[in-house]
C-alpha cells in the first residue's frame, strides 16, 4: 500500500512537472514571438514602394509639376496638378503601401478636378517613390508637414483652402498635421483610432500597447478645426469599422460619416464620395485660421 502511495505521488509529482515545464515552454515561445514581432514591427506598419520597384506615370491629360524638397534626413518628391479656376488644394496622405504615382487618387486627378474644382497635391514618405530616407511615425508626419509647408509658401495657397484628405495610414498623418495647422476641411477615408487599437482588434492575444508606432489619431482629431469627413466600409478588414465610429464620434461638429455597406478596405470611394464631399465643401466654408 506505501509502494502504490508512493508511486502514485511520484507520478502525480512528474505531471505537475511535465505542466511546469509545457507552460513555461509556452510562455518562452509567446515572449519570443512578441520580441520578434517588435523588432520587426517597422516592415509591418510601413510597405513602401520605391520609384525602382513600382512607379507609373501619370495621366496625359493632366498638367504636372514635380518638386523635391529637403527636410531633416530626407529628400520629400512632391508632384502637383494645378486646377485651373482652383478653388482650393486638396493634400494627399497615402496609405502604407504605396507611392504617390500608384496610390488611389493619383489615378484620377481629372476627377478630382472635375467633381471638386480643387488641385491636388500628392508628396511621398520618406523612403516611398523617389523620397530619400526611412520612414517612420515622426519622418511621415514632417513629410506632410513639408507638403504642407511648400503649398503655403510655394504656391501662396491660403491655410483656410487647403483640404487634407488622408487614406488609411496616411488618415493619421493627416489628423497629425491638421491638429496643429489651419485647414479648410479633414477628409478620411478607411481611418482608425490607432495602430496599436488596429493590431489589438486583429490579434488580441498579443500586447499591442508595447509597439512604438502609435499614429494615435483619437487623441488628436478633437484639435481639428475644419469639417470633417469620414468614408468607411463595413467590410474593412484591415482597419476595422467600429474603431472609425470610435474616432467619428471623438471628432468635433461639423462631421459627417459616409458607410459604405459590403465595401472593404480598398473600396470605400465608391459613387456617393464626392457628392458627399462637395456638401461638405459647400456648406462648411468658414476659415479654420490664417
Amino acid at each position: 500500500m506505501v509502494a502504490m502511495l508512493s508511486s502514485l505521488g511520484q507520478k502525480s509529482a512528474a505531471v505537475r512537472k511535465g505542466l511546469v515545464r509545457g507552460v513555461f515552454l509556452l510562455l518562452v515561445v509567446y515572449a519570443t514571438t512578441v520580441i520578434v514581432l517588435l523588432a520587426l514591427e517597422d516592415r509591418f506598419v510601413f510597405r513602401p514602394f520605391t520609384s525602382a520597384e513600382r512607379w507609373q506615370a501619370p495621366s496625359s491629360d493632366c498638367d504636372f509639376q514635380d518638386e523635391f524638397i529637403t527636410m531633416e534626413g530626407a529628400t520629400i518628391h512632391v508632384r502637383w496638378f494645378p486646377c485651373p479656376g482652383s478653388n482650393g488644394v486638396a493634400l494627399f496622405c497615402h496609405s502604407q503601401n504605396a507611392n504617390l504615382s500608384i496610390c488611389r487618387p493619383a489615378a484620377s486627378v481629372k476627377k478630382w478636378h472635375q467633381e471638386t474644382g480643387l488641385s491636388v497635391l500628392f508628396f511621398d514618405y520618406p523612403g516611398y517613390g523617389r523620397s530619400s530616407g526611412t520612414p517612420s511615425e515622426t519622418s511621415c508626419y514632417q513629410a506632410a508637414e513639408t507638403a504642407y509647408n511648400w503649398l503655403v509658401d510655394k504656391q501662396e495657397i491660403a491655410p483656410a483652402e487647403i483640404v487634407v484628405v488622408g487614406r488609411s495610414l496616411g488618415t493619421a498623418v493627416a489628423v497629425e498635421l491638421a491638429s496643429r495647422r489651419p485647414h479648410r476641411a479633414i477628409v478620411l477615408v478607411s481611418p482608425f483610432t490607432s495602430i496599436p487599437d488596429v493590431a489589438q482588434t486583429r490579434f488580441p492575444f498579443l500586447p499591442a500597447w508595447l509597439m512604438r508606432n502609435r499614429f494615435d489619431s483619437l487623441s488628436r482629431v478633437g484639435h481639428c478645426t475644419g469639417p470633417t469627413l469620414i468614408v468607411h466600409g463595413t467590410k474593412d478588414a484591415k482597419t476595422p469599422y467600429c474603431l472609425a465610429k470610435q474616432l467619428f464620434d471623438a471628432a468635433p461638429e461639423p462631421r459627417k460619416f459616409l458607410t459604405v455597406c459590403g465595401a472593404g478596405h480598398g473600396d470605400a470611394v465608391l459613387c456617393n464620395f464626392f457628392p458627399e464631399l462637395r456638401r461638405c465643401l459647400q456648406v462648411h466654408t468658414r476659415p479654420t485660421g490664417q
